[in-house]
């Protein structure tokens, strides 16, 4: 029913908020989290520190790449060299930028290319 250590600060939180404190609720609040509690046993100086996160998740800078440079790629073949560029600052792994630029945008880049020369042959047949 109770987390580990949770009994001991439900007990301190209950005793200050039955002590003669000019101001019970404020004390038994304060105490929720039990770090402002000395006696117990995940005080500040026994929790451990959290490391601060950025604002975004690998992923989530992912989908926005995507979202910003896929449309425009899809436009101009420069652009997909301008996505992995960012994908690799994103992921500072050189060895895994290059295996998914090799299986995700080389295609890409080849078959526009093709699409192109295509195009460009249709034109100057006619």
């Amino acid at each position: 029913m109770f987390r580990p250590g949770a009994w001991r600060r439900f007990k301190t939180a209950k005793t200050m908020f039955h002590s003669s404190n000019s101001e019970p609720k404020q004390t038994a609040r304060r105490l929720g989290n039990g770090l402002d509690d000395p006696s117990s046993e995940c005080s500040a100086e026994k929790a451990l520190p959290r490391k601060r996160r950025s604002g975004y998740t690998e992923g989530e800078l992912n989908k926005l790449i995507d979202s910003v440079l896929h449309p425009i790629a899809r436009q101009d073949t420069y652009f997909w060299l301008a996505d992995t560029l960012l994908h690799a600052i994103v992921e500072q792994d050189p060895k895994v930028t290059l295996e998914k630029f090799m299986h995700y945008t080389l295609p890409k880049i080849l078959d526009q290319a093709a699409k192109r020369q295509k195009r460009q042959r249709r034109t100057l047949a006619r």
